[in-house]
């Protein structure tokens, strides 16, 4: 591998573009150097070093953008491998191979990172790529109503089914369940649910039109199980978490009261007219109505597609017909938590954090799907921010006759949002929180710089947590 002063990538940017290496020095930017002969040396130009040169994103810790602000991909670097993605899910995405990486350091005396990359970022992407509806690839996500569960484990063996009846029945009636011990409840459930899927996995393995792996298996007897007491578990948790939920709605209305967009939250200017359909609200309001973790999840996942069609057609609606060789618009992870908030704000859901809790308490085999992981995660960042939102209007009085007008509105919200320090007590709560959970950091724009990296460090943290969430106890 040959050195950096060798590398024609790393000279021509400390030549010829030496202004963008200097922006790379002086605000400790990431530097990714494609090796000599992964690239046509006459791609070079201002468009390919720009893609190159990695800012983090203001949203999700371990993400980065790039410095080219036309460029719209999303980049995640681990220890081997750099992740280059356009759009969301695990479509359209690209690992691209470190070969090395270096240190280096500013006259400030703070380190950034250059990384020799066996190919270009940009060089797989270059095909026109649209903005359509991901839709779920994966065909092992079928069975989702308790309904259907419960029809399927029948077919399976339904003595097996009865048994599992009597069995949570019994727990029903031998132990009380109080909201201060819901842990407890989860592990009881969990050792049930264990049991059975043990003695279900002899007939479901002879059924030969049952060709599927364990893991669906898995999820059939937690949803039924799970639904068949959903009322009592869901009243249980409502009680433990009714402040969360009443504070939520209440911020949540602050926001929609403001007239937002997805643009003041961190996302395109192509998103300003975004506009949210009363469909949107009647499909997303269907989460109160599922039994199951996985239905709920399955919920979520439907509405983000339906957003990420709204937010397509409202770059078609509003497109300039003069605009001949307008650049594809691609929606990114900060394009869709930031709509996923205004749709939040307009629903108000009144049970969301309960919801949420639902699925993280009583969720072991939630199917590995990508789609479902990353809906699940994009709600949950949403409902953090809302969370920890400010209204100003507690600590600005209002003018007589209570009226702002919108560019007062935004100057408001520019200025709040310029002080972060309300969010430290939040802050300090939320680390105490993760320095006793086993949350691992894996992976709306702020106008405060410094405060928005602690925010975006906790954030950021969420995607690892719910996308390993298959097995595990939270």
């Amino acid at each position: 591998m040959e050195a950096l002063n060798e590398n024609i990538f790393f000279i021509a940017l400390t030549s010829t573009f030496k202004k963008y290496y200097q922006s790379v020095i002086t605000n400790c930017y990431q530097l990714c150097i494609p090796r000599n002969g992964s690239y046509d040396p006459k791609q070079i130009n201002d468009k390919f070093i720009t893609s190159h040169i990695l800012k983090p994103s203001p949203l999700l810790k371990s993400h980065f953008l790039p410095f080219n602000n036309k460029q719209n991909f999303n980049v995640q670097i681990d220890a081997k491998y750099i992740r280059v993605t356009k759009g969301f899910g695990d479509q359209n995405v690209t690992r691209i191979r470190i070969l090395n990486e270096e240190k280096a350091y500013n006259s400030a005396n703070k380190s950034y990172s250059i990384f020799i990359c066996e190919s270009p970022l940009i060089s797989s992407l270059n095909c026109k790529l649209n903005y359509e509806t991901l839709q779920s690839s994966s065909n092992d996500v079928q069975l989702i109503s308790f309904e259907d569960c419960k029809n399927t484990l029948s077919q399976i063996c339904s003595t097996e089914l009865n048994a599992l009846q009597t069995k949570i029945g019994q727990l029903l009636k031998t132990y009380i369940i109080l909201p201060d011990y819901i842990d407890d409840v989860s592990l009881r459930l969990k050792r049930i649910i264990d049991q059975s899927i043990d003695t279900f996995l002899i007939p479901y393995n002879n059924i030969k039109k049952f060709n599927r792996n364990k893991e669906t298996l898995c999820s059939l007897v937690e949803s039924f199980s799970i639904g068949l007491i959903y009322n009592q578990l869901m009243s249980l948790i409502k009680k433990k978490l009714a402040n969360n939920d009443k504070t939520f709605v209440m911020k949540a209305t602050n926001i929609d009261c403001c007239n937002l967009k997805p643009t003041h939250f961190g996302a395109q200017k192509a998103f300003e007219n975004f506009n949210i359909p009363n469909e949107l609200v009647e499909l997303f309001s269907e989460i109160d109505c599922q039994v199951t973790p996985l239905a709920k999840v399955n919920c979520m996942r439907k509405t983000l597609d339906a957003i990420n069609d709204c937010l397509k057609k409202t770059v078609d609606e509003h497109k300039s017909p003069l605009e001949y060789h307008r650049q594809t618009v691609y929606i990114m992870s900060d394009d869709l938590i930031a709509a996923v908030i205004c749709v939040l704000a307009r629903c108000r859901p009144v049970s969301f954090c309960s919801n949420i809790e639902f699925i993280h308490s009583f969720s072991w085999y939630l199917p590995q799907n990508s789609e479902l992981g990353y809906s699940l995660v994009t709600f949950e960042v949403a409902k953090e921010y809302i969370q920890n939102h400010i209204d100003q209007r507690n600590d600005d009085k209002r003018l007589q006759g209570g009226c702002h007008s919108r560019s007062e509105t935004d100057y408001q919200y520019k200025s709040r949002y310029s002080e972060f320090s309300h969010f430290d007590n939040e802050i300090d709560k939320i680390t105490k929180m993760l320095d006793n959970s086993d949350i691992q950091n894996d992976g709306v724009n702020s106008y405060a710089k410094a405060k928005d990296e602690e925010l975006g460090s906790f954030l950021g943290s969420l995607a690892g947590d719910f996308l390993t969430m298959s097995g595990h106890k939270y």
